[in-house]
């Protein structure tokens, strides 16, 4: 399996890439597990300021074209890519909520 930083410096390039005219900024990774407990890659596509709305096609080829990325060099992880803007609101959790 490849380390966080590596899946980093080689899926980098790929998003930009594919996702750079929707305002793509960087990639940040962390290896975790599923709700299974299967390995699996959390990738974090971090977005600029007023990004244009992303496709959703392009969204999914993202997916697709980082795990082939990821197989080629011997990881067969799947990735849960999740898009990060700066202007968006999220939600609270109930937990963190009554805190």
């Amino acid at each position: 399996m490849l380390k966080d930083a590596q899946i980093e410096k080689l899926v980098t390039p790929k998003l930009q890439e594919m996702l750079g005219p929707y305002g793509f900024a960087s990639a940040h990774a962390e290896s975790g597990f599923d709700h299974d407990g299967d390995p699996v890659v959390f990738l974090y596509a971090n977005y600029r300021e007023h990004a244009p709305e992303l496709d959703a096609l392009k969204a999914l080829k993202a997916i697709s074209e980082t795990m082939n990325l990821l197989r080629e060099h011997g990881d067969e992880r799947f990735v849960h890519l999740r898009h990060v803007y700066p202007d968006d609101d999220y939600g609270i959790d109930d937990d963190e909520a009554a805190q």
